[in-house]
Protein backbone atom coordinates (compact mmCIF):
# COMPACT_ATOMS: atom_id res chain seq x y z
CA UNK A 1 0.00 0.00 0.00
CA UNK A 2 2.21 2.82 -1.16
CA UNK A 3 1.56 6.35 0.00
CA UNK A 4 2.82 9.09 -2.28
CA UNK A 5 3.35 12.71 -1.26
CA UNK A 6 3.47 15.33 -4.02
CA UNK A 7 3.91 19.05 -4.39
CA UNK A 8 0.94 20.55 -6.25
CA UNK A 9 2.56 20.73 -9.71
CA UNK A 10 4.15 17.29 -9.36
CA UNK A 11 0.71 15.86 -8.51
CA UNK A 12 -0.81 17.42 -11.63
CA UNK A 13 1.98 15.92 -13.76
CA UNK A 14 1.51 12.51 -12.09
CA UNK A 15 -2.18 12.57 -12.95
CA UNK A 16 -1.53 13.70 -16.54
CA UNK A 17 0.91 10.82 -17.11
CA UNK A 18 -1.63 8.24 -15.97
CA UNK A 19 -4.64 9.42 -17.97
CA UNK A 20 -5.52 8.33 -21.48
CA UNK A 21 -7.01 10.93 -23.84
CA UNK A 22 -10.57 9.63 -23.38
CA UNK A 23 -10.34 9.08 -19.61
CA UNK A 24 -12.77 10.88 -17.33
CA UNK A 25 -12.24 11.21 -13.59
CA UNK A 26 -14.90 10.28 -11.03
CA UNK A 27 -14.49 12.17 -7.75
CA UNK A 28 -16.44 11.27 -4.63
CA UNK A 29 -16.29 13.02 -1.29
CA UNK A 30 -18.57 10.46 0.39
CA UNK A 31 -16.52 8.97 3.22
CA UNK A 32 -17.48 7.20 6.42
CA UNK A 33 -15.88 5.23 9.22
CA UNK A 34 -12.35 6.68 9.27
CA UNK A 35 -10.10 5.01 11.83
CA UNK A 36 -6.42 4.30 12.41
CA UNK A 37 -5.44 0.61 12.51
CA UNK A 38 -2.11 -1.21 12.74
CA UNK A 39 -1.79 -3.28 9.54
CA UNK A 40 0.89 -5.66 8.28
CA UNK A 41 0.95 -5.23 4.50
CA UNK A 42 3.29 -8.16 3.95
CA UNK A 43 6.22 -5.97 2.90
CA UNK A 44 8.44 -7.13 5.74
CA UNK A 45 8.09 -3.89 7.70
CA UNK A 46 5.68 -5.41 10.20
CA UNK A 47 2.77 -3.55 11.73
CA UNK A 48 2.35 0.08 10.72
CA UNK A 49 -0.53 2.47 11.45
CA UNK A 50 -2.82 3.22 8.48
CA UNK A 51 -5.97 5.26 8.06
CA UNK A 52 -8.70 2.81 7.10
CA UNK A 53 -11.46 4.70 5.31
CA UNK A 54 -14.70 3.53 3.79
CA UNK A 55 -15.31 5.49 0.58
CA UNK A 56 -18.54 5.56 -1.43
CA UNK A 57 -18.77 6.02 -5.22
CA UNK A 58 -22.22 6.03 -6.79
CA UNK A 59 -22.60 2.83 -8.87
CA UNK A 60 -25.45 4.21 -10.97
CA UNK A 61 -23.08 6.39 -13.01
CA UNK A 62 -21.75 3.24 -14.72
CA UNK A 63 -23.66 1.50 -17.53
CA UNK A 64 -23.05 -1.93 -16.04
CA UNK A 65 -21.96 -1.68 -12.40
CA UNK A 66 -19.61 -4.54 -11.54
CA UNK A 67 -17.65 -4.72 -8.29
CA UNK A 68 -14.89 -6.88 -9.81
CA UNK A 69 -14.42 -4.52 -12.76
CA UNK A 70 -14.44 -1.50 -10.44
CA UNK A 71 -11.77 -3.18 -8.32
CA UNK A 72 -9.50 -3.29 -11.40
CA UNK A 73 -9.89 0.42 -12.23
CA UNK A 74 -7.06 2.89 -11.61
CA UNK A 75 -8.01 4.40 -8.22
CA UNK A 76 -6.34 6.58 -5.64
CA UNK A 77 -7.70 8.26 -2.56
CA UNK A 78 -6.48 11.85 -2.51
CA UNK A 79 -6.07 13.86 0.68
CA UNK A 80 -5.39 17.59 0.46
CA UNK A 81 -3.49 18.97 3.45
CA UNK A 82 -1.07 21.70 4.43
CA UNK A 83 2.65 20.92 4.45
CA UNK A 84 2.67 21.94 8.14
CA UNK A 85 0.40 18.96 8.88
CA UNK A 86 3.12 16.48 7.84
CA UNK A 87 5.98 14.98 9.83
CA UNK A 88 9.55 15.97 9.00
CA UNK A 89 10.10 12.50 7.51
CA UNK A 90 7.04 12.87 5.26
CA UNK A 91 8.19 16.32 4.11
CA UNK A 92 11.51 14.78 3.00
CA UNK A 93 9.55 12.32 0.81
CA UNK A 94 7.59 14.98 -1.09
CA UNK A 95 7.90 14.38 -4.83
CA UNK A 96 8.80 17.55 -6.67
CA UNK A 97 8.31 18.30 -10.33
Amino acid sequence: MPTYIFERDAFIEFVKKHLEEDTVVVVSSDFADSEIKPIDTGTGIGLKDYYVVKNYVSADIFKEPDAEEFDCMFRYMTVFCEKDDLTDDAIKKIRKQ
